[in-house]
C-alpha cells in the first residue's frame, strides 16, 4: 500500500477471474471515505498470470512492480507507474534490465537514491535462484549486482533511507537448509548481514531509533528481526 495524502491511498494485489480462472492484477484507491477499483492497463508482453506485488509513492506518482507469464511460458517482472490518470510501463517483459525468468516482489522510494525494486530469477531445472535488484535515479532503470549467498538467493522486500543505506531481505539456501537473508547496500555494493535461522523475511522497514526491522515466518512461527543501522 502507498499513502499519498490524508485522503488518498493506493493498494495493489491480484484476484482470480472466475471467467477461465485467470489471475489478473488488482488496484484499489482510497478517497478518504471509501475504496474503489482502478482499472489496470495491460502490460505489453504479459499473456497470463499477471499480478501486482507492491506499490510505493514518489511524490504524486505511484510506482508498482509485478510479475506475469509471457508467450514463451517464462515468468517476467515488470514496472508500472501512474501519475494522475496517466499509466506508463517503465519496465516490460523482454527489457534487458531483467534476467529471464524474473519476478519483482517489492519496490521502494529511497530519498536521494531514486526508486529501487527487488525480486528473484528462478532456475527451476537446477533448483537455484538469484536475487535481482534494479534502480532508477531518474535516467532509466539499471541493474545492481546482488551477491549469491548460498544456492538459492531470493529477495522479497526492500527499504531505504539514503543512497548509501538500503536494506533488502528474503531467503537463501545454505547447505540444503533455508535461512533468512539480509543484504545491506553501502552505496557501492551489497554486504551480507548474517542472520541465520531457518526462516524467511518478507518485509523490512527502518526505525528512526536506529534499527532495521524485518518480519517473516518459519513454517507456522512468526519471525521478527532487528538489526542496528550501520
Amino acid at each position: 500500500m502507498a499513502h499519498l495524502s490524508a485522503t488518498s491511498a493506493f493498494a495493489v494485489g491480484s484476484y482470480e477471474d472466475p471467467n477461465g480462472n485467470v489471475t489478473r492484477p488488482l488496484a484499489m484507491q482510497w478517497n478518504g471515505s471509501s475504496w474503489s477499483l482502478v482499472d489496470v492497463p495491460a502490460v505489453a508482453g504479459c499473456v497470463a498470470a499477471t499480478t501486482l506485488n507492491d506499490v510505493d509513492a514518489v511524490g504524486t506518482t505511484l510506482v508498482m512492480v509485478g510479475s506475469c507469464r509471457t508467450a514463451s511460458g517464462q515468468d517476467s517482472g515488470f514496472v508500472l507507474s501512474k501519475s494522475g490518470a496517466l499509466w506508463q510501463t517503465q519496465v516490460a517483459p523482454g527489457d534487458p534490465v531483467l534476467p529471464v525468468p524474473s519476478t519483482l516482489q517489492s519496490v521502494t522510494y529511497v530519498p536521494g537514491g531514486g526508486v529501487w525494486a527487488v525480486g528473484t530469477s528462478n532456475n527451476f531445472a537446477l533448483q537455484t535462484a538469484a536475487g535481482i535488484t534494479i534502480g532508477n535515479t531518474g535516467s532509466g532503470w539499471t541493474s545492481l549486482p546482488v551477491p549469491q549467498v548460498g544456492a538459492s538467493t531470493q529477495l522479497l522486500a526492500v527499504a531505504g533511507i539514503s543512497r548509501n543505506a538500503v536494506f533488502s531481505v528474503g531467503i537463501t539456501a545454505v547447505s540444503a537448509f533455508a535461512e533468512r537473508l539480509s543484504l545491506y547496500w553501502t552505496g557501492r555494493r551489497y554486504v551480507d548481514v548474517p542472520a541465520g535461522d531457518y526462516s524467511n523475511l518478507r518485509g523490512v522497514a527502518y526505525d528512526p531509533a536506529g534499527y532495521w526491522w524485518s518480519v517473516g515466518h518459519d513454517l507456522g512461527d512468526s519471525v521478527i528481526q532487528r538489526i542496528a543501522a550501520r
